[in-house]
């Protein structure tokens, strides 16, 4: 059989000679966006553009009956606060023939503010954080861990920063996380009025970081401990007896953090029932330890590091 149009052998009228007659259309749609870079997509503000334009590209891409879509791909041409510009690429078959097509295609810009940015630039705020660090890399961690969709407006203030943040709900997950993280958080709240028929309460919530990180040896009742893993639960590893716990955050806080613990390299130069030698690789002097039931699991010529408080050395 042979194509009735252009004389081409196969099964009636060709994919080329069908694709004439009967072309790819894209119907006309539009897209909902704010300035910030958020689209209305499936009901709510998010950051999916990219998912977004696929979706309608799918979705509003006329396709003949006879034609098969197996893949679709679209390639933004151009882009301004009025139009975006694309071309879609397909793949499919047309009976058994597969073919290979292009569709350019328009869609309409709807500009609009989202939630976020209409709360924001109101000044609107429902909760402030008021971070209180120990020093200033700590509060860019904090930061950091904030979704800025949220953040109303941020402000230095004495000892840290106060951040605003426009709805208590994220506010909750910021304290859950925080939590987790080990921070000490306090929170109050303050009657601002009504809203909607109900009282309205502001909420502040004072969060300071930890005193620790792993790595970090604490001392409590006369035990040195190194922080193996934090968060609302820390695991920390007894130098002395090499046993791991569980500490809370809350008892951490209480301890001594060692500063500028004097950690060294050393090797160890001899193992006898029930004790250790080290030597100390800076200073070359040895340090004998014990070493019941043998806690260390040491052999000679293991390298080690040790930490020196005062007269006290520890295996670490």
């Amino acid at each position: 059989m042979f194509c009735p149009k252009c004389g081409k052998e196969g099964n009636g009228l060709c994919a080329k000679c069908y694709l004439e007659g009967s072309e790819l259309k894209f119907k006309k749609t539009e897209i909902i966006l704010c300035s910030c870079g958020k689209v209305h997509y499936h009901g709510e503000w998010v950051h999916e553009f990219e998912s977004a334009i696929e979706g309608l590209a799918g979705k509003n891409l006329v396709v003949p009956s006879e034609i098969n879509v197996e893949k679709l791909v679209f390639e933004i041409l151009s882009k301004n606060n009025k139009r975006i510009f694309l071309k879609i690429y397909v793949a499919g078959k047309y009976k058994s023939e597969s073919i290979k097509t292009e569709v350019l295609a328009e869609i309409k810009v709807i500009n609009k503010t989202c939630e976020s940015c209409g709360r924001i630039s109101g000044n609107y705020y429902e909760a402030v954080i008021q971070i209180r660090p120990d020093d200033a890399e700590n509060i860019k961690d904090i930061i950091d861990d904030i979704d800025s969709d949220f953040i109303t407006k941020v402000m230095d203030v004495k000892n840290g920063i106060d951040i605003y943040i426009t709805t208590q709900q994220y506010a909750r997950e910021l304290v859950n996380k925080f939590k987790n993280r080990g921070f000490d958080i306090k929170t109050s709240a303050k009657l601002m009025g009504k809203k909607e028929g109900r009282d309205f309460y502001r909420v502040y919530i004072s969060v300071k970081p930890p005193r620790f990180k792993e790595g970090d040896f604490i001392e409590i009742d006369n035990r040195i401990y190194e922080v193996a893993e934090t968060g609302k639960n820390v695991i920390c590893k007894d130098i002395d007896n090499r046993i791991t716990k569980t500490v809370s955050a809350i008892k951490l806080q209480k301890g001594e953090l060692i500063v500028n613990p004097d950690v060294r390299n050393a090797v160890v130069s001899s193992v006898s029932p029930g004790e250790i030698q080290v030597l100390d690789l800076e200073n070359y002097e040895t340090y004998d330890l014990k070493n019941k039931k043998n806690k260390f699991k040491l052999n000679s010529g293991d390298e080690v590091k040790i930490l020196r408080i005062g007269n006290r050395v520890y295996v670490v």
